[in-house]
């Protein structure tokens, strides 16, 4: 839900029962007993943007996201329960947030847990990720979203940038498309666009993910880099090191093409993620991606060492095609070197959730489409164990 509190406001307020009473006031809809619990916090991270601030924007950044206590027991096999699950949070110096029944962390907490525990080691981790699809409809940007919200959920400072000009992913994640800067202006060289610089052009869609948007100028980086820059292969890579060094991953959302600007972003990526669905248009446009993966990087000689995943999403259990390309999968020469283990179901809940501006791993609700998920960024970030 978004929360549309200027800074100075909330600096204003320090008693609990009178912040809540500013919000219900100001008509802001929030879950009780959370967003006063967030606000409280002594923590400089939690750099919430109104409105007024936020104008040129048009978009009010969210609070942290929260995962379930009940989420993480997975973590801990040695503890079988949630309340001892919480004795060992509050063991770490960190005090769940209660609603209603359930206790939660906020993103930051998480961080802190996994950290003291050894659970993820943040700082061995700094992806560039690209995410691409020739065929439309394989659910990339989808899937792009999903794993950027589990992963912040998981402690990581994320940046998913827009590279396609429709603009799917910054709709999704609560921007219009009707920005006037893009990331278009933030590569180009042109005469208006040179003193707009990169942190001009992010959004925060919460403290820990946040956004380099599309727009309609975006359209225009394909003639662009094929007419004006000389080197695509160094076109995306100053980007993505500026962004590298603020963020622990940066989820590229590209066009389902081809083209240069795919190009650029395949040889700035550490690792590149391709998802198909069970059919014969998609599952050929697999092959058809991966030797031009092989071509490019080829081409432009890179010593650049990229990591290839391929997995399955809208699979149908019940649907001897979906079985199928599943067992093609697996064992065909062209991908079985690349296959992921994890494979999404078809589930009509992404599409409802997507519409909502909600990513299904944020639900409480419990769901093969969820876990999948979930399962898809352990994969990704190479988290061991056996997680959901």
């Amino acid at each position: 839900m978004e929360i549309e509190i200027l800074k100075q406001t909330i600096k204003n307020v320090s008693d609990k029962q009178a912040f809540e009473k500013m919000l219900s006031e100001k008509d802001i809809q929030f879950i009780p007993g959370t967003v006063s619990e967030l606000f409280m916090m002594e923590d400089e991270e939690f750099d919430f943007v109104g409105p007024e601030e936020n104008k040129d924007r048009h978009l009010a950044q969210k609070p942290p996201k929260i995962i379930a206590v009940s989420e993480l027991k997975v973590f801990f096999p040695l503890i079988t329960t949630t309340q001892g699950l919480n004795s060992k949070i509050k063991d770490s110096g960190i005090e769940p947030i209660k609603i209603g029944r359930n206790n939660y962390l906020t993103s930051f907490d998480v961080r802190k847990l996994f950290s003291k525990n050894n659970i993820i080691k943040y700082e061995d981790i700094n992806l560039a990720v690209a995410v691409i699809a020739t065929k439309g409809g394989v659910g990339k940007t989808t899937s792009t979203i999903n794993i950027a919200s589990r992963l912040v959920q998981y402690g990581f400072k994320v940046c998913v940038v827009d590279v396609d000009a429709q603009c799917n992913a910054t709709q999704g994640l609560g921007a219009p498309d009707d920005l006037d800067n893009v990331l278009y202006e933030v590569i180009s060289e042109e005469k208006d666009c040179k003193d707009i610089k990169l942190d001009d052009v992010i959004l925060k869609v919460t403290p820990n993910l946040h956004l380099l948007p599309s727009g309609p100028s975006n359209t225009l980086l394909e003639s662009y880099l094929a007419l004006r820059v000389p080197r695509i292969d160094v076109a995306f890579q100053n980007i993505t090191n500026e962004l590298k060094k603020k963020y622990d991953i940066v989820l590229f959302d590209c066009s389902p093409s081809l083209g240069i600007t795919n190009s650029g972003v395949l040889l700035a990526a550490d690792e590149i993620l391709i998802p198909f669905t069970p059919g014969s248009y998609s599952y050929k446009s697999v092959g058809k991606t991966l030797r031009w993966i092989r071509d490019v990087i080829d081409q432009f000689k890179s010593d650049r060492r990229k990591k290839i995943k391929v997995f399955i999403n809208m699979f149908e259990e019940r649907k001897m095609i979906s079985k199928s390309y599943l067992v093609h999968s697996g064992t065909e020469k062209v991908l079985k070197n690349f296959n992921m283990s994890t494979y999404l179901p078809f589930a009509e809940a992404v599409k409802q959730q997507s519409e909502e501006g909600l990513s299904i791993v944020e639900t409480n609700k419990n769901s093969r489409i969820k876990d999948g998920f979930i399962s898809l960024v352990h994969e990704l970030i190479g988290l061991d164990g056996d997680y959901k």
